[in-house]
């Protein structure tokens, strides 16, 4: 989650962006410049930029998570106006307007609002659409289960749960959201998944065990469609989890 100083730095560049935009879009009506062909091509095509900067707040999560969904929406329509592909008379479709504010305040979580869960379940069973999920599993015993995430961020830490059997099981479908994975320094990671544009990290400061030993396993299966799933260290005892560290992207174990 962002806080104020980040989110003012996270904006600066989108506004000198509709600010640049919107000059070349001023000299091209008056015509300076010979900026005509520009023109048309920005009044087209403007309302893309809102589309570019939503995704790009998905990866913050809590509140950026609902900011970035707001921007894609809005972009997303008003990129369909502006390509006239609402047949008929556009004032008709202003009903639409109340049920899109309806969905919203259903499936859109409100301001720094994170969804948090402790799990003591041997197997989980969680899902996540269009949310901010944060899961804590309390067990003694673990023997995997599964995750399944729509549009989301879930966050689910495992450094407190007990090994259940020797190779424990989790699998994981996620669509165009990010998974983080606290789990315990001693367990060996194996990832077996498949999907267009996944990517997978391993952030932990020590990785995997070295070979040899009998560590416990944890076998990650299921598909990552325009997702990612991060492998991270138990979190902080204080304090708010580590912030994602650019590191080298891992290969699928298969």
């Amino acid at each position: 989650m962002m806080n104020g100083k980040a989110e003012k730095r996270f904006s600066f560049p989108f506004s000198i962006a509709l600010i640049l935009i919107g000059i070349l879009l001023l000299f091209g009506n008056v015509g300076w410049f010979g900026l005509d062909s520009l023109f048309e091509l920005l009044a087209m095509y403007w309302p893309l930029i809102f589309v570019v900067r939503g995704v790009s707040r998905f990866s913050q999560g809590g509140s950026s998570f609902g900011k970035g969904l707001r921007d894609i929406a809005f972009g997303a329509v008003m990129q369909v106006i502006m390509l006239g592909w609402l047949p008929g008379d556009p004032t008709q479709y202003w009903p639409y307007i109340l049920i899109c504010v309806g969905l919203w305040l259903i499936l859109v979580p409100g301001k720094d609002t994170v969804i948090e869960k402790t799990v003591d379940a041997m197997e989980i069973d969680e899902s996540a659409l269009l949310r901010s999920v944060s899961l804590f599993v309390d067990t003694s015993r673990f023997f995997g289960g599964k995750l399944r995430a729509a549009v989301s961020v879930m966050e689910c830490d495992l450094s407190q749960a007990g090994v259940g059997t020797q190779q424990m099981r989790l699998d994981l479908q996620a669509r165009l959201s990010r998974v983080r994975l606290h789990v315990p320094d001693e367990w060996r990671v194996v990832t077996e998944l498949s999907g267009p544009g996944r990517t997978v990290r391993d952030q932990r400061a020590l990785g995997n065990p070295p070979e040899g030993t009998e560590a416990p396993e944890l076998l990650i299966t299921g598909s990552l469609t325009l997702a990612s799933l991060y492998l991270l260290d138990p979190p902080a005892p204080e304090g708010p989890l580590p912030e994602d560290q650019p590191h080298e992207q891992i290969p699928d174990n298969r």
